[in-house]
């Protein structure tokens, strides 16, 4: 130890009692001596107990002088960024290969394209990574049934618990940069509390904003101050939003496991059976398969938006740097897609526009709504998407936010949409033209619907096929691309409400569309089969009370329809909202689920809706 030179105040204090000076220095050495036995028992105290420590004596200080407003969106800003890195890429290098590779018209032949893995990426990567190594050696249904029970459950429940405190770490840091910004825009001079502090940018887009807002406090810029502040706003709701996802999809996803739990019998029906057993196709016959097996673009979807919060892309610098592109509503959305942003709010009504600026900044829709403008910009298709949103404009010029982003959907299942532009073929674009504008959105769908199916039976061959193009080419259409078909036929005519039903059996499963129809606070689900269209209107879970038969080219060998789910739109995909149990012990029992964006989707409940009889 340094030896400290003797002050005035120690000579004064020598003139006191030697008795007293002696007791001083004894207790000073005691304390002196117990301290260093506790540091050696302990160790040193960890830095973030020290931050924490120095954050708690400098508070009331803080506090009541705020002397720089800065300091904590800094402080903020780089922890947000350590905390939300694991949980939302890992380590992954965000400036390599992205984990969603763009895909243009052509692109996809007659082979399902690989997806992206990684043993540590975030939450898409990682996820596929498990659902197929971990998987390899699964030969039967119960095995896979004890697999998702077990491994993919507790995996789920761990992606929940790391993605909690990053999420609120992340909605902290969104308040208190929104809350900076509407006070910077609300300056009439300059405060004189208002000072840059030292900060040390990272290679991530906050850090990028933090920076350029800290050079324009200490250039004393108004203007700059404000753009920056913006940013850092946008940004920052952003990171929150891929949290709000994450967390809600994990959610989601359990609870579809749940009910999946539910239809054990299932997978020991089907295992007696002696049927082959292939883990990337086998799953999607049974409940919350078809979640596990397509759902995860939802997943990657939260991942690649990740990638772009956690580097600095040229066009996204670019454009926040100009300015350009930039009013009061692109403001919230990432630099990039903001062009295309406009693109589509201009060819809205007055009231549509506002509405359009207002889904910008709702939880959840923020982030879809960047995922869509994003897929239309790299596909060309935001003409064919305006032209959409005029029909669905003329149709419907006072929406809500959840219904005008409906038509922006370029999946009509979860398997689908490989092709980002998919949904534009010019068949389907002619169908949705015959649609009459007079016509309600029911009478809109069955038109879809039998289009398909007039299609279906020109003849064409019923087979598997990866995209619509493939389809109408070769005259091939199974029930994932009819349901597909009906979904872009409706959606291209502007109309809204379009969900699908997954049935589920020991040996196939089958997908029909699904009109949501408006019914008070709640919906209607009415089914559309493409390649059987019903004489008699038909609702879900009602009319697989009693059972339900196949369509003629799957009826052989078929085994009768168990459960039967529910899916509605995501972030990039599907999730899971409803589901049904035809027979089995746990026949005539409703699962529901709550959907945070849609305001008809808020039960969550496990309810008996019907009593029998039941079909075996």
């Amino acid at each position: 130890m340094s030896q400290l030179p003797v002050s005035g105040a120690s000579r004064t204090a020598q003139r006191v009692d030697k008795r007293s000076w002696w007791s001083t220095i004894l207790i000073g050495i005691l304390i002196l001596a117990i301290a260093v036995l506790l540091w050696q028992r302990q160790g040193p105290a960890p830095a973030a107990n020290t931050a924490k420590a120095a954050a708690r004596f400098g508070a009331s200080i803080s506090e009541a002088k705020s002397q720089e407003p800065l300091t904590e969106l800094a402080s903020l800003v780089g922890r947000c960024m350590r905390t939300s890195r694991p949980v939302l890429l890992g380590s992954r290098d965000p400036q390599g290969p992205s984990c969603v590779p763009m895909v243009n018209a052509g692109d996809i032949g007659d082979i399902v394209p690989n997806t992206p893995g990684d043993l540590d990426g975030g939450p898409g990567t990682s996820l596929a990574t498990l659902y197929f190594f971990d998987r390899q050696d699964i030969k039967t249904p119960q095995q896979d049934f004890a697999w998702h029970q077990g491994r993919l459950k507790t995996y789920l429940q761990n992606e929940g618990i790391s993605n909690q405190p990053a999420g609120e770490e992340a909605h902290e840091l969104a308040e208190k940069s929104r809350q900076f910004w509407e006070q910077a825009c609300a300056w009439t001079t300059w405060p004189k509390q208002l000072h840059a502090v030292d900060f040390t940018p990272s290679d991530d887009w906050l850090s990028r904003c933090m920076s350029a807002l800290n050079r324009a406090v200490a250039d004393k810029d108004p203007a700059a101050t404000q753009h920056w502040a913006g940013e850092l706003a946008s940004a920052a709701f952003s990171l929150e939003d891929l949290h709000n996802w994450l967390g809600f999809l994990v959610e989601n996803h359990l609870a579809a496991l749940e009910f999946q739990k539910r239809c054990a019998s299932l997978f020991a029906e089907s295992e007696q059976l002696g049927h082959k057993y292939d883990t990337n196709a086998t799953i999607s016959q049974f409940p919350a398969g078809v979640l596990s097996l397509n759902g995860k673009a939802n997943y990657y979807e939260v991942e690649r938006q990740a990638e772009r919060l956690f580097s600095q892309p040229n066009d996204r610098t670019i454009e926040a740097n100009s300015g350009s592109h930039l009013t009061s509503g692109s403001l919230w959305v990432t630099p990039g897609v903001r062009e295309t942003y406009l693109k589509m709010q201009a060819v809205l009504s007055p009231d549509n526009r506002k509405t359009w600026d207002v889904a910008a900044r709702t939880p959840y829709e923020h982030s879809y709504l960047i995922n869509m403008l994003f897929r239309a910009a790299y596909a060309d298709t935001a003409d064919e998407l305006c032209q959409v949103l005029k029909k669905f404009d003329s149709l419907n010029p006072h929406a809500k936010e959840q219904e005008l982003l409906s038509v922006l959907m370029y999946r009509g299942h979860s398997f689908a949409g490989l092709e980002w532009g998919d949904r534009f073929q010019p068949e389907l674009l002619k169908a949705a033209e015959e649609i009459k504008p007079d016509e309600s959105n029911l009478q809109a769908m069955d038109d879809a619907c039998r289009w398909t199916n007039s299609f279906y039976r020109t003849p064409a061959q019923y087979g598997v096929t990866l995209t619509l193009r493939e389809a109408l080419e070769h005259k091939k259409l199974d029930c994932v691309r009819a349901t597909d078909m009906i979904g872009a036929i409706f959606r291209n005519a502007g109309r809204i409400g379009f969900a699908n039903v997954r049935w589920c059996s020991a040996t196939g499963g089958h997908s029909v569309a699904v009109y949501a129809q408006p019914d008070g606070d709640k919906n209607r689900f009415q089914i559309f089969d493409g390649l059987n269209p019903s004489k008699e209107s038909e609702y879900f879970p009602e009319c697989y009370f009693p059972g339900h038969a196949w369509p003629p080219s799957l009826e052989e060998n078929a085994a009768p329809p168990y459960a039967a789910e529910l899916y509605v739109r995501g972030l990039d995909s599907y999730i899971w909202a409803q589901g049904y149990i035809i027979r089995g012990p746990n026949a005539g029992w409703l699962t529901k689920t709550s959907v945070p964006y849609s305001i008809r989707l808020q039960d969550v409940s496990t309810t008996k809706v019907f009593d029998g009889p039941y079909p075996q």
